[in-house]
């Protein structure tokens, strides 16, 4: 492959690239010359896009129009030694163009990852081929045409580094991306297809096991379908590969601007390097005493290959895989004909775990670790942190495993503990024990007495008793327990620490009675039930603020999406009441709402207003209005990986 590489890089011309190149616009009277076959040329755009794309350069190889984007930092012409990486964009079937249009492939993302060259979020190179088929799909030859540009021009003219060629593609394009990274494999650094998978994939996991991919999926797509998307998801996984795959289930088709906006997105493409490794299943941490057996590896098909242990080569280690059997540091280098690449920026690190520390049992809120408590609860709901691989509850006096999730509910008094393991974690020891008490175990506090309620503001009451100040057994705190009638059901509140004398209950209804009982208890048992007391939230009687800038996100032939900015309310907005043509049809708790069932064609008004937790409600938002009609492109979406000699006729055939 280097030979190849190298007999194109000494026929190829120089001085062609350079960030400074002018951008020419398509003029049809006065079209550019057309370059020989073989020849890279600087080429024309036509205005198709409504941001500013003159930082993309324009240029033509073998059929095949491209925009190029340099680095923020790239110094053209200086010998500085620095390396970029290059990303490269594969268009959906929208967005083909003849070679004269040379701009709509920037129309999904190009502005977004224009401007993360610009503030610096990924510094390097982006390249945008614009397929001229009518199916609007990439061919065999395109693919090859942009390989050409790749290794017989940006590597050795304009520093692109040639173990950092990431790509990524939209639904046709997507296809492409895979389609590209199964052709060239040794080529492909990383890969994102969006919207965009097919079972046949599953057929080059070998060749692709070793590569950072992250596939991406909208949960309403039907073309491809989640389930698609998930069975190849696993087959990779299964695998051991180095799969990554993020399904949002309220999108559709059209998830690629979520894709971009992931937080990773940027740097998992900075990360990517053909000599980093992959550690099969991902698993590097072992038990102290465990064999270690981690299988790693890079693409194969490079000329060689050496290994290193903690800086070390590893005599023998000259495959393209290599099983570590102990524990420390290891990276590869790769060598292309007579060049080799730099060691791994980012080896694979293989320790020993510590064991697993189990978590202290706490308490779920709310709850009383004395029971019976006063709300009828008779059990106490202990609990860990989730996360962990098992769980294992038991008892004090007994190796009895009583549950096994991160909660579980004590029935009856006595220690409680419980022992955690991660996955491929090490052995854990059982947790300090978790006491619950017996309501009617000897040594028991003194109860709160001549409890008192009032007032305290429209949403919140204040509660006051008395603390015995010289009692034979101390109380650990007071528990209190709140209901909307007199006797209960009663609902427990909060716990106060000891020796107080007073607690808010806040969060109420305004203009409500509620009715308050307070048990003290300790680590012995629970006192006798409080006198009850009672009081009433004032009365809110102010309406929520004007819900604001009502406005239309979206329409379709039966629907219209609406969004308002949030009311606000000194006591809380519950809700918005949706009126279409002045009549009250809807009602929600968000400030979005789609209207549905609406009728095409057909002109519609459409106000909001809040409602607080009292009834109150606001005045009307401004009006907005909307004509249903249908916006976008209904399509249907086709992966077919052989070559057509005629179009087809696409009704008669499955998407």
């Amino acid at each position: 492959a280097l030979m190849t590489l190298l007999v194109f890089t000494s026929q190829a011309q120089t001085g062609v690239l350079n960030p400074a190149d002018p951008i020419v616009k398509y003029n049809p009277a006065a079209p550019p010359a057309m370059p020989a076959n073989g020849v890279l040329a600087k080429w024309v755009k036509t205005d198709r896009v409504g941001f500013n794309t003159e930082s993309f350069k324009s240029y033509y190889y073998k059929g095949v129009a491209f925009r190029l984007k340099f680095p923020k930092t790239y110094q053209h012409g200086v010998a500085d030694g620095r390396t970029y990486p290059l990303y490269v964009f594969f268009h959906g079937v929208g967005e083909k163009g003849t070679i004269y249009d040379n701009e709509y492939q920037l129309y999904h993302g190009g502005e977004v990852h224009r401007n993360a060259v610009d503030n610096g979020k990924f510094d390097g190179f982006l390249l945008y081929p614009q397929s001229t088929n009518t199916t609007g799909f990439f061919a065999t030859w395109q693919y090859a045409a942009i390989k050409e540009v790749i290794e017989n021009y940006l590597i050795p003219q304009v520093k692109v580094d040639v173990n950092r060629v990431i790509i990524d593609g939209l639904s046709g394009g997507g296809t492409s991306t895979w389609q590209f990274s199964i052709a060239y494999p040794s080529l492909v650094a990383a890969a994102l297809p969006i919207s965009a998978v097919s079972n046949s994939f599953t057929d080059n996991i070998q060749s692709l096991k070793w590569t950072p991919m992250w596939l991406f999926q909208g949960g309403l797509d039907q073309n491809p379908a989640p389930g698609t998307a998930l069975n190849v998801s696993n087959a990779y996984k299964n695998a051991g590969a180095n799969f990554k795959y993020t399904l949002y289930p309220t999108q559709g088709h059209g998830c690629w601007y979520a894709a971009w906006a992931e937080a990773d997105y940027f740097p998992f493409m900075t990360r990517a390097h053909k000599a980093n490794p992959w550690p099969l299943t991902g698993r590097t941490e072992f038990c102290p005493g465990e064999p270690i057996s981690v299988t790693m590896g890079v693409s194969s098909g490079f000329t060689g290959y050496e290994w290193r242990r903690n800086g070390t080569v590893i005599a023998g280690a000259t495959s393209n895989q290599y099983v570590a059997t102990q524990a420390g540091t290891y990276d590869v280098r790769i060598r292309r004909g007579t060049n080799w690449s730099v060691f791994s920026p980012i080896p694979v690190n293989v320790t020993i775990k510590a064991p697993t520390v189990t978590p202290p049992i706490t308490l779920a809120p709310l709850n009383s670790n004395v029971i019976p408590a006063l709300d009828t609860t008779t059990a106490a709901t202990l609990t860990v942190p989730v996360g962990y691989n098992t769980y294992a509850w038991v008892k004090d006096g007994s190796a009895t495993v009583l549950g096994t999730s991160n909660t579980f509910r004590a029935t009856t008094p006595g220690n409680y503990r419980v022992k955690v393991t991660e996955l491929y974690g090490c052995s854990s020891d059982f947790s300090a024990p978790y006491t619950v008490v017996a309501a009617n175990g000897a040594n028991k506090p003194s109860p709160a007495t001549n409890v008192k309620a009032a007032t305290a503001s429209k949403t919140s009451l204040k509660i006051d008793w008395l603390d015995n100040p010289a009692p034979t057994y101390n109380e650990t705190g007071y528990e209190v327990y709140q209901a909307e009638q007199a006797g209960g059901p009663y609902t427990f509140v909060g716990l106060t620490a000891a020796n107080a004398t007073t607690f808010t209950s806040t969060g109420l209804a305004s203009n409500k009675t509620y009715f308050y009982v307070i048990r003290a208890v300790n680590g012995s048992g629970a006192s006798a039930t409080s006198n009850e007391a009672s009081a009433t939230t004032d009365r809110d009687a102010n309406p929520p603020s004007t819900p604001v800038n009502l406005f239309i996100t979206a329409q379709t032939k039966t629907t219209v999406a609406l969004k308002w900015d949030a009311s606000t309310d000194d006591v809380g907005v519950v809700g918005y009441e949706v009126f279409v043509n002045g009549v009250m049809n809807y009602t929600t708790t968000a400030t979005t709402f789609t209207v549905p069932n609406l009728t095409y064609q057909q002109s519609y008004q459409f106000k909001v207003r809040a409602i607080d937790a009292a009834g109150n409600k606001s005045q009307f938002s401004n009006q907005t209005s909307a004509r249903t009609a249908q916006k976008g492109l209904d399509f249907r979406y086709f992966i077919y990986n052989g070559t057509w000699n005629n179009f087809p006729n696409l009704n008669t055939l499955t998407p």
